[in-house]
């Protein structure tokens, strides 16, 4: 089970008493000097003892905020007061109360010293509430990108981001900032870009959905079937269902819902990702199928998906042979008839003897006079030999490279060579 963790910096300065308060909730009048133990009386009272709750010190902090008695500030009326650990201790919570050093961070080597000391504090899974109100100078920053660095490294979950706004009060009500949204940016932030530049699309829709769970009604629906939707198309790449990437129906159902969750959906952090979804995927605006799948070609290469583009590359270029020589792209014996003739061809290259007719297999029997016609066919000879080396790609990723030496270099830095050479042939001839 996880743990509940709370973590929070304690600063040096003289606190004053005042109100601390949620915005989202009423005050309860209740005055303090530390916005610690306003948040821990709020939110660790049934924390468990494998809950742990960790103040960070320097030095100095530890003289004049931690112990007790802590301020003996006599001069300028300021009365001395008790340190933050007696006040956490008449709180008489079971979970557990660390204090921790820190340097006072004057350094590079001491600003990383104190990213790691919070950082390894942190275990698997925990839940964790961040108070960043006396992080001072650049540790809100620092913190920040630690709480991103432990989301991916530990696994962590942000529960809540606070800042008690001591500046901002009135009548002595100081509001406690909720700024867990700043952390939620950044998952945006992490989901777009894996996105963008891997085509994986699992982490958007996970934050997608997340956020959906919040809205009711209209709002929400309509947030739902966005994200379902974006999950199909890319499945439909991902795992080459060549009819549906041709004809085109996942990209439209994405493009229509897109559509929707711009007019219904207010979450400020969605807007630009929707546009770079819709930059994305308007190359798949078509009624031409065979364009559709060239296009799912090109999303394959430009994501890196090297075994999905070879696959799909090589079934895409015989598509296109199949509509060049007015044969159904859909019949498995014309896709076969076309693959095999190309096969031979290679065959015959390399061993300079001709197949006779008995030597064929039945599909290339069947139809052997038009075999014969495509051995001479322009067409079929300029592309045959890129198609042999697309084949033997195709078949080392296939079969894992157990067999031949086929270095994965090869395979990436020669592919769009040979494929692109083989659509602008037949591009000319379509």
């Amino acid at each position: 089970m996880s743990r509940k963790v709370f973590i929070s910096i304690l600063g040096t300065s003289y606190y004053e008493e005042t109100c601390y308060f949620h915005q989202n909730e009423e005050p309860d009048g209740n005055k303090v000097r530390y916005v610690q133990e306003a948040s821990i009386q709020k939110l660790c009272v049934d924390w468990k003892e494998t809950d742990c709750i960790y103040i960070f010190l320097t030095e100095k902090a530890r003289e004049t905020n931690w112990k007790h008695p802590a301020q003996k500030n006599a001069a300028n009326d300021k009365q001395a007061y008790d340190g933050l650990e007696k006040r956490l201790a008449l709180l008489n919570l079971e979970c557990v109360i660390k204090d921790v050093d820190i340097l006072d961070g004057n350094t590079e080597q001491e600003i990383w010293e104190i990213f790691r000391s919070i950082y390894d504090v942190l275990e698997e899974e925990d839940e964790v509430y961040f108070d960043i109100t006396h992080a001072y100078r650049y540790l809100p920053m620092l913190l920040m990108v630690l709480i991103n660095y432990s989301k991916f490294l530990k696994n962590i979950e942000v529960k809540q981001i606070t800042y008690g706004n001591y500046e901002a009060r009135t009548n002595n009500y100081s509001p406690i900032i909720e700024l867990s949204s700043f952390s939620q940016l950044q998952d945006w932030t992490s989901a777009v870009h894996e996105y963008t530049y891997s085509g994986a699309s699992e982490s958007l829709i996970k934050i997608i959905k997340t956020n959906a769970k919040k809205l009711k009604g209209k709002q929400k629906q309509p947030l739902e079937k966005f994200a379902n939707s974006l999950g199909d198309f890319n499945n439909s790449i991902l795992t080459l269902r060549g009819n549906e990437i041709y004809k085109g129906n996942n990209a439209k159902k994405l493009r229509e819902n897109l559509s929707i969750v711009k007019e219904k959906t207010e979450i400020a952090a969605l807007d630009p990702v929707l546009n770079k979804i819709d930059e994305k995927i308007q190359r798949f605006n078509k009624t031409d199928e065979l364009e559709n799948g060239e296009k799912a070609v090109e999303w394959c290469i430009e994501h890196n998906l090297w075994q999905q583009a070879l696959t799909l590359g090589q079934e895409h270029i015989i598509s296109m042979l199949c509509s060049i020589y007015r044969k159904d792209y859909k019949v498995k014996k014309n896709r076969e008839f076309i693959s095999k003739s190309l096969g031979v061809l290679n065959i015959e290259q390399k061993n300079k003897k001709e197949k006779n007719k008995k030597e064929l297999d039945y599909v290339l029997r069947e139809n052997y006079e038009e075999f014969l016609k495509l051995k001479s066919d322009k067409i079929f000879n300029k592309i045959k030999n890129d198609f042999a080396n697309l084949s033997g790609y195709r078949n080392t990723y296939n079969h894992a490279g157990i067999i031949g030496n086929i270095k994965s270099g090869e395979i990436i830095k020669n592919f769009k060579s040979y494929y692109y050479n083989i659509i602008e042939i037949l591009r000319t001839c379509s």
